[in-house]
């Protein structure tokens, strides 16, 4: 082999990706869906689980004072 084609060889092998089978992605897929209907019957109703707004913290108004430097 020369050169280029070592080149041409490794570009190929570059653009290949391992994919995970189709059955391995459809059974994590239902897997997720029964852990997701078993948390909201333990938790009860999902509008109690929304999230609450936090309180905002403010830095407050700047003091302008002209002695103070940096």
């Amino acid at each position: 082999m020369n050169e280029r084609q070592i080149e041409a060889a490794l570009a190929g092998l570059s653009m290949q990706r391992p994919r995970a089978p189709t059955q391995c992605i459809e059974k994590m897929v239902q897997m997720t869906a029964l852990f997701q209907t078993e948390r909201m019957h333990r938790l009860g109703n999902p509008a109690e689980l929304r999230a609450q707004p936090k309180n905002q913290l403010s830095a407050g108004s700047p003091v302008k004072d002209k002695n103070k430097t940096l």
